[in-house]
Parts: structure tokens; C-alpha cells; sequence
């Protein structure tokens, strides 16, 4: 008894050996979140070094902006395309709302899969081509180029680090984290006109009680 309590002793030991850190990755995932969100800082300070009286870093910069966006828009295109090939038909419950649903929604509010994969691809393909082309007129018209290289740079990362839709259909990812729906990434631009709204209503409701 006392040896094969010792063996099974040995057998748990070698298996909390051999069973892999399931945090490494989260850890990981974090750390590389921290890093990204402080990215604009250096970026802002290297865009003061560099000389855009010169028109070579200026045309550089105008190939990379680009080519980024070109990417960008390659990887979500290929995207819907993978979601309209799988025509994955299972449900998504509370889905949150959207206009690009292809099919519609059911009755109880439900989407299939592949319309709530290609809504999350039309929704970021969207807005590269909004945000893309804003930095674009606004260097080209009055000649800002860190709009140009925070778009360049940033949104690569949104594309194919936080979009999930890219990930699970382009890049293969799975898991437990991938589990749809998915939360849905802040947004800065829309929280400060959401806020603006909020504030409007308040003043006109309170203007209403003085009258």
C-alpha cells in the first residue's frame, strides 16, 4: 500500500510538471495590450524627430499610410468572403444591435453566425475607410501627418489583434474567448459623442422646467 500510494505520489507531482500555465497566455495578452495602448506616446515623440519639410519622408509616409489601409482592407474583404463560404447557419443570442445583419435578425433577435461574422467585418471595414480617409484629407489639405502615422500603425492592430472576426475566420483562431457574441471594443470617438448628447438633453430638459 505504502509503494503505490508513493507511485500515485510520483504520477500527480510529474503531471502538475507536465500540465501547462494556462495564465502564460492571458499574462501575455495583457502585457501586449499595456504596450499598445502607451504605443502613441513614443510615436507622437518620434513623429516630432523626423523633418516633413522634406518631400522623401513625406512620400514615405504617404506609401506606408497606404499600404497599411490596403492591407487592412485585403484582410477584411478576405474575411467576408471566409464567412460567406462557411455559411455557418447555428445561432447567436443578443447579438447587439447593427445594420449590416445579412440575413436579418429572427423574431426573438437571434442572427446566424456568418451574419454576425460578416456585421463585425462590414462594421471595421467601414470604419478603416472613414478614419483612413479623414487622416488622408486632413494631411492632404493642411499637411497634419500624425494623423497619417497614428492610422498607419494603429490600425493594423485593430484589424488583427482585436477584431474577432478576422482572427477566428482569416487567422483560425478558437477557444473559449472567441465564444460569440463578442464584447464589443471601446470606442473613444463614439463614448465623447455620446457623451455631448447626453449633455444637450440634459440642458434642454433643465431650460424646459425653468420655462
Amino acid at each position: 500500500m505504502a509503494n503505490k500510494s508513493k507511485a500515485l505520489t510520483k504520477d500527480k507531482a510529474a503531471g502538475k510538471k507536465l500540465q501547462p500555465k494556462a495564465d502564460d497566455a492571458d499574462i501575455l495578452e495583457s502585457l501586449l495590450k499595456f504596450l499598445r495602448s502607451i504605443l502613441f506616446l513614443p510615436l507622437m515623440y518620434a513623429a516630432r524627430q523626423v523633418d516633413w519639410q522634406s518631400e522623401t519622408n513625406v512620400q514615405r509616409l504617404r506609401a506606408l499610410a497606404l499600404l497599411s489601409l490596403s492591407l487592412c482592407w485585403i484582410a477584411l474583404d478576405l474575411t467576408i468572403r471566409a464567412t460567406r463560404k462557411k455559411a455557418d447557419s447555428r445561432r447567436v443570442r443578443d447579438p447587439g444591435p447593427s445594420s449590416f445583419y445579412r440575413p436579418a435578425a429572427a423574431d426573438d433577435g437571434s442572427v446566424t453566425v456568418e451574419a454576425y461574422d460578416y456585421s463585425k467585418a462590414a462594421e471595421a471595414r467601414l470604419q478603416l475607410l472613414i478614419s483612413g480617409g479623414m487622416g488622408l484629407i486632413m494631411h492632404l489639405r493642411y499637411g497634419h501627418t500624425t494623423p497619417v502615422l497614428a492610422i498607419s500603425l494603429m490600425q493594423p492592430m485593430a484589424i488583427f489583434f482585436d477584431n474577432k472576426a478576422v482572427q477566428v475566420n482569416l487567422l483560425g483562431k478558437s477557444g473559449a474567448k472567441y465564444q460569440r457574441p463578442w464584447a464589443t471594443a471601446n470606442n473613444p470617438l463614439q463614448e465623447w459623442a455620446d457623451k455631448k448628447k447626453r449633455e444637450i438633453e440634459e440642458d434642454g430638459k433643465a431650460a424646459n422646467k425653468e420655462e
